[in-house]
Protein backbone atom coordinates (compact mmCIF):
# COMPACT_ATOMS: atom_id res chain seq x y z
CA UNK A 1 0.00 0.00 0.00
CA UNK A 2 1.40 3.38 -0.92
CA UNK A 3 2.32 6.02 1.63
CA UNK A 4 -0.55 8.21 0.54
CA UNK A 5 -3.17 5.46 0.66
CA UNK A 6 -2.12 4.37 4.14
CA UNK A 7 -2.13 7.97 5.32
CA UNK A 8 -5.53 8.50 3.72
CA UNK A 9 -6.88 5.53 5.68
CA UNK A 10 -5.59 7.06 8.91
CA UNK A 11 -7.38 10.32 8.12
CA UNK A 12 -10.75 8.58 8.12
CA UNK A 13 -10.16 7.36 11.69
CA UNK A 14 -9.16 10.73 13.12
CA UNK A 15 -11.58 13.67 13.56
CA UNK A 16 -9.71 16.15 11.38
CA UNK A 17 -11.12 19.60 10.70
CA UNK A 18 -12.16 19.25 7.06
CA UNK A 19 -12.17 22.00 4.49
CA UNK A 20 -15.98 22.05 4.55
CA UNK A 21 -16.00 22.36 8.34
CA UNK A 22 -13.46 25.15 8.10
CA UNK A 23 -15.65 26.96 5.58
CA UNK A 24 -18.62 26.60 7.94
CA UNK A 25 -16.56 28.02 10.81
CA UNK A 26 -15.61 31.05 8.74
CA UNK A 27 -19.10 31.63 7.42
CA UNK A 28 -20.66 31.26 10.88
CA UNK A 29 -18.33 33.92 12.23
CA UNK A 30 -19.28 36.10 9.26
CA UNK A 31 -23.01 35.75 9.99
CA UNK A 32 -22.58 36.52 13.67
CA UNK A 33 -20.76 39.72 12.82
CA UNK A 34 -22.95 40.75 9.88
CA UNK A 35 -24.42 43.98 11.35
CA UNK A 36 -22.10 46.80 10.28
CA UNK A 37 -20.36 48.72 13.02
CA UNK A 38 -21.65 52.29 12.93
CA UNK A 39 -19.17 55.09 13.47
CA UNK A 40 -19.91 55.47 17.21
CA UNK A 41 -21.41 52.10 18.11
CA UNK A 42 -19.87 48.77 18.99
CA UNK A 43 -21.13 45.19 19.22
CA UNK A 44 -23.25 44.22 22.22
CA UNK A 45 -20.99 42.74 24.90
CA UNK A 46 -21.82 40.01 27.38
CA UNK A 47 -21.91 40.89 31.06
CA UNK A 48 -18.44 41.25 32.48
CA UNK A 49 -16.72 41.46 29.08
CA UNK A 50 -14.38 44.49 28.89
CA UNK A 51 -15.45 47.25 26.55
CA UNK A 52 -13.08 47.96 23.64
CA UNK A 53 -11.34 51.29 23.29
CA UNK A 54 -13.44 53.20 20.78
CA UNK A 55 -10.47 55.34 19.84
CA UNK A 56 -8.24 52.31 19.16
CA UNK A 57 -10.84 50.49 17.06
CA UNK A 58 -11.76 53.62 15.08
CA UNK A 59 -8.10 54.31 14.39
CA UNK A 60 -7.40 50.74 13.26
CA UNK A 61 -10.43 50.82 10.97
CA UNK A 62 -8.89 53.79 9.17
CA UNK A 63 -5.69 51.83 8.37
CA UNK A 64 -5.77 50.18 4.93
CA UNK A 65 -2.98 47.56 5.11
CA UNK A 66 -3.10 44.52 7.40
CA UNK A 67 -0.12 42.20 7.91
CA UNK A 68 -1.31 39.19 9.89
CA UNK A 69 0.55 36.24 11.37
CA UNK A 70 -0.73 33.15 13.19
CA UNK A 71 1.64 33.53 16.12
CA UNK A 72 2.11 36.57 18.43
CA UNK A 73 5.87 35.94 18.49
CA UNK A 74 5.98 36.26 14.69
CA UNK A 75 4.21 39.62 14.80
CA UNK A 76 6.60 40.82 17.50
CA UNK A 77 9.61 39.75 15.47
CA UNK A 78 8.35 41.40 12.28
CA UNK A 79 7.65 44.78 13.87
CA UNK A 80 11.07 44.86 15.52
CA UNK A 81 12.88 44.45 12.19
CA UNK A 82 10.71 46.15 9.57
CA UNK A 83 11.65 49.60 8.36
CA UNK A 84 10.30 52.61 10.22
CA UNK A 85 8.82 53.01 13.68
CA UNK A 86 5.96 50.77 14.82
CA UNK A 87 3.79 51.78 17.79
CA UNK A 88 2.33 49.09 20.01
CA UNK A 89 -1.43 49.13 20.71
CA UNK A 90 -2.31 46.59 23.41
CA UNK A 91 -5.47 44.77 24.43
CA UNK A 92 -7.77 45.75 21.58
CA UNK A 93 -11.03 43.85 22.02
CA UNK A 94 -12.57 42.40 18.83
CA UNK A 95 -15.91 40.60 18.96
CA UNK A 96 -15.25 36.92 18.22
CA UNK A 97 -11.71 36.93 19.64
CA UNK A 98 -10.98 35.59 23.12
CA UNK A 99 -8.87 38.21 24.85
CA UNK A 100 -7.37 41.41 23.52
CA UNK A 101 -5.17 41.57 20.43
CA UNK A 102 -1.91 43.48 20.11
CA UNK A 103 -1.36 45.66 17.06
CA UNK A 104 1.75 47.43 15.81
CA UNK A 105 0.93 50.50 13.71
CA UNK A 106 3.32 52.12 11.29
CA UNK A 107 3.94 52.98 7.64
CA UNK A 108 4.82 50.85 4.61
CA UNK A 109 6.00 51.93 1.19
CA UNK A 110 3.59 51.36 -1.67
CA UNK A 111 3.64 51.95 -5.43
CA UNK A 112 5.55 54.95 -6.77
CA UNK A 113 7.10 55.67 -3.38
CA UNK A 114 3.78 56.48 -1.68
CA UNK A 115 3.51 55.63 2.02
CA UNK A 116 0.50 53.92 3.56
CA UNK A 117 -0.61 53.30 7.11
CA UNK A 118 -0.39 49.66 8.11
CA UNK A 119 -0.66 47.42 11.13
CA UNK A 120 0.96 44.13 12.06
CA UNK A 121 -1.07 41.76 14.22
CA UNK A 122 -1.63 38.08 14.92
CA UNK A 123 -4.17 35.67 16.27
CA UNK A 124 -4.02 34.92 19.98
CA UNK A 125 -2.35 31.55 19.42
CA UNK A 126 -1.31 29.29 16.53
CA UNK A 127 -3.77 26.79 15.08
CA UNK A 128 -6.02 26.31 12.08
CA UNK A 129 -9.34 26.74 13.87
CA UNK A 130 -8.18 29.71 15.95
CA UNK A 131 -6.86 31.43 12.85
CA UNK A 132 -10.09 30.85 10.88
CA UNK A 133 -12.31 32.30 13.62
CA UNK A 134 -10.13 35.18 14.78
CA UNK A 135 -8.94 36.32 11.35
CA UNK A 136 -12.51 36.44 10.01
CA UNK A 137 -13.67 38.31 13.13
CA UNK A 138 -10.83 40.82 12.82
CA UNK A 139 -11.45 41.46 9.11
CA UNK A 140 -15.17 41.92 9.65
CA UNK A 141 -14.61 44.42 12.47
CA UNK A 142 -11.71 46.43 11.02
CA UNK A 143 -12.31 46.00 7.26
CA UNK A 144 -8.74 46.40 5.98
CA UNK A 145 -8.40 47.24 2.31
CA UNK A 146 -5.36 45.00 1.80
CA UNK A 147 -4.19 41.94 3.73
CA UNK A 148 -1.13 39.73 3.52
CA UNK A 149 -0.46 36.63 5.63
CA UNK A 150 3.11 36.05 6.83
CA UNK A 151 4.69 33.18 8.73
CA UNK A 152 6.62 29.91 8.38
CA UNK A 153 6.08 26.77 6.33
CA UNK A 154 7.42 23.28 5.68
CA UNK A 155 9.06 22.35 2.38
CA UNK A 156 10.84 19.03 1.78
CA UNK A 157 14.24 19.36 0.10
CA UNK A 158 14.32 23.15 0.29
CA UNK A 159 16.86 25.32 2.09
CA UNK A 160 15.92 26.59 5.54
CA UNK A 161 15.44 30.33 5.22
CA UNK A 162 14.18 30.25 1.64
CA UNK A 163 10.81 31.96 1.10
CA UNK A 164 7.63 30.77 -0.60
CA UNK A 165 5.24 33.41 -1.96
CA UNK A 166 1.81 32.27 -3.15
CA UNK A 167 -1.78 33.29 -3.76
CA UNK A 168 -3.46 29.86 -3.82
CA UNK A 169 -3.92 27.00 -1.35
CA UNK A 170 -5.99 23.93 -0.57
CA UNK A 171 -6.69 22.01 2.62
CA UNK A 172 -5.03 18.58 2.70
CA UNK A 173 -7.05 17.46 5.75
CA UNK A 174 -9.95 16.85 3.38
CA UNK A 175 -10.03 13.67 1.31
CA UNK A 176 -8.13 14.32 -1.97
CA UNK A 177 -11.21 13.94 -4.16
CA UNK A 178 -12.71 16.92 -2.30
CA UNK A 179 -9.67 19.21 -2.38
CA UNK A 180 -10.67 22.73 -3.42
CA UNK A 181 -8.14 25.29 -4.60
CA UNK A 182 -8.65 28.75 -3.13
CA UNK A 183 -7.01 31.23 -5.47
CA UNK A 184 -6.88 35.01 -5.00
CA UNK A 185 -5.19 36.23 -8.20
CA UNK A 186 -2.26 38.59 -7.66
CA UNK A 187 0.90 39.52 -9.51
CA UNK A 188 3.05 37.48 -7.10
CA UNK A 189 4.29 35.06 -9.76
CA UNK A 190 5.37 37.93 -12.02
CA UNK A 191 6.94 39.70 -9.04
CA UNK A 192 8.98 36.65 -7.97
CA UNK A 193 10.17 35.95 -11.51
CA UNK A 194 11.15 39.59 -11.97
CA UNK A 195 13.25 39.62 -8.79
CA UNK A 196 15.46 36.73 -9.95
CA UNK A 197 16.26 35.81 -6.35
CA UNK A 198 17.23 32.14 -6.08
CA UNK A 199 15.86 31.92 -2.52
CA UNK A 200 12.36 33.20 -3.38
CA UNK A 201 9.89 30.74 -4.86
CA UNK A 202 6.36 31.19 -6.18
CA UNK A 203 3.93 28.35 -5.49
CA UNK A 204 0.75 27.07 -3.90
CA UNK A 205 0.30 25.97 -0.28
CA UNK A 206 -1.11 22.72 1.11
CA UNK A 207 -2.75 23.69 4.40
CA UNK A 208 -3.77 21.45 7.26
CA UNK A 209 -3.77 20.91 11.00
CA UNK A 210 -0.07 20.16 11.23
CA UNK A 211 3.18 20.09 9.35
CA UNK A 212 3.76 16.36 9.09
CA UNK A 213 6.98 14.44 9.69
CA UNK A 214 6.12 12.42 6.57
CA UNK A 215 5.67 15.63 4.56
CA UNK A 216 7.59 14.41 1.52
CA UNK A 217 4.94 11.82 0.61
CA UNK A 218 2.04 14.23 1.01
CA UNK A 219 3.94 16.93 -0.82
CA UNK A 220 4.61 14.64 -3.78
CA UNK A 221 0.95 13.69 -4.02
CA UNK A 222 -0.02 17.36 -3.75
CA UNK A 223 2.09 18.11 -6.80
CA UNK A 224 0.05 15.56 -8.76
CA UNK A 225 -3.02 17.60 -7.79
CA UNK A 226 -1.34 20.83 -8.89
CA UNK A 227 2.21 21.12 -10.17
CA UNK A 228 2.60 24.54 -8.49
CA UNK A 229 2.27 23.01 -5.00
CA UNK A 230 5.31 24.30 -3.14
CA UNK A 231 4.85 24.25 0.64
CA UNK A 232 2.85 22.89 3.59
CA UNK A 233 1.41 25.09 6.33
CA UNK A 234 -1.64 25.44 8.58
CA UNK A 235 -3.41 28.68 7.72
CA UNK A 236 -3.09 29.72 4.06
CA UNK A 237 -6.27 28.11 2.71
CA UNK A 238 -8.32 29.67 5.54
CA UNK A 239 -6.76 33.09 4.95
CA UNK A 240 -7.50 33.04 1.22
CA UNK A 241 -11.08 31.88 1.79
CA UNK A 242 -11.66 34.63 4.38
CA UNK A 243 -10.36 37.30 2.01
CA UNK A 244 -12.66 35.99 -0.72
CA UNK A 245 -15.71 35.84 1.57
CA UNK A 246 -15.26 39.27 3.17
CA UNK A 247 -14.06 41.16 0.10
CA UNK A 248 -10.58 42.03 1.40
CA UNK A 249 -8.02 42.60 -1.35
CA UNK A 250 -5.71 39.66 -0.81
CA UNK A 251 -1.98 40.21 -1.27
CA UNK A 252 -1.25 36.52 -0.85
CA UNK A 253 0.93 34.57 1.56
CA UNK A 254 4.64 34.96 2.28
CA UNK A 255 6.29 32.27 4.41
CA UNK A 256 9.84 31.36 5.30
CA UNK A 257 10.90 27.72 5.19
CA UNK A 258 11.49 26.60 8.79
CA UNK A 259 11.27 22.80 8.41
CA UNK A 260 11.65 19.93 5.94
CA UNK A 261 8.91 17.80 7.46
CA UNK A 262 11.16 14.90 8.49
CA UNK A 263 12.77 13.49 11.62
CA UNK A 264 15.83 15.72 11.21
CA UNK A 265 13.94 19.00 11.72
CA UNK A 266 14.73 19.27 15.43
CA UNK A 267 18.44 19.32 14.68
CA UNK A 268 18.41 22.47 12.51
CA UNK A 269 19.76 25.38 14.58
CA UNK A 270 17.68 28.59 14.70
CA UNK A 271 15.49 27.39 11.82
CA UNK A 272 12.39 29.25 13.03
CA UNK A 273 14.21 32.56 13.52
CA UNK A 274 15.94 32.26 10.16
CA UNK A 275 12.61 31.62 8.44
CA UNK A 276 10.87 34.66 9.99
CA UNK A 277 13.84 36.93 9.27
CA UNK A 278 13.87 35.77 5.65
CA UNK A 279 10.36 37.08 4.91
CA UNK A 280 11.20 40.72 5.75
CA UNK A 281 12.78 41.74 2.45
CA UNK A 282 10.28 40.03 0.11
CA UNK A 283 7.39 41.36 2.24
CA UNK A 284 8.56 44.97 2.06
CA UNK A 285 9.41 44.77 -1.62
CA UNK A 286 6.10 43.09 -2.46
CA UNK A 287 4.15 45.80 -0.62
CA UNK A 288 6.01 48.51 -2.51
CA UNK A 289 5.17 46.69 -5.76
CA UNK A 290 1.51 45.96 -5.07
CA UNK A 291 -0.13 48.50 -2.74
CA UNK A 292 -1.82 51.21 -4.79
CA UNK A 293 -2.94 54.64 -3.49
CA UNK A 294 -5.88 54.38 -1.10
CA UNK A 295 -9.24 55.86 -2.06
CA UNK A 296 -9.86 59.11 -0.20
CA UNK A 297 -13.20 57.94 1.18
CA UNK A 298 -11.58 54.86 2.73
CA UNK A 299 -9.19 57.03 4.71
CA UNK A 300 -12.15 58.44 6.67
CA UNK A 301 -12.60 55.08 8.36
CA UNK A 302 -16.20 54.73 7.25
CA UNK A 303 -17.39 51.13 7.73
CA UNK A 304 -19.62 51.34 4.69
CA UNK A 305 -16.87 51.67 2.06
CA UNK A 306 -17.04 48.98 -0.60
CA UNK A 307 -13.99 46.72 -0.81
CA UNK A 308 -14.89 45.24 -4.19
CA UNK A 309 -11.96 44.95 -6.55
Amino acid sequence: MSLFKSASSRWRSVPFLTASALSLTIYTAHLRLRPALADDTFPRLTEGQPRPSQADVANLRSIPVCIITANPDEAESLQSKMKGTWARVRDVEILGVHGGLTFFTGQVMGKNGATHSAYITSCTRPGTQTFAIECSSLFRALQPQYAVHVGVCTVPNENIGDVVLGDAAYNYDEEPEHWRLWHCPTELEYFVNKQRNATWHYGYFMSGLSARVDAAGFFAHGQTFNRLTRALDRESSAFLEICDLLGVRCLGVIKGVSAHGDTEDCGIPHAYTRAIDAVLTPLEEWLSFSVAPVESEYATGSPEVSLAT
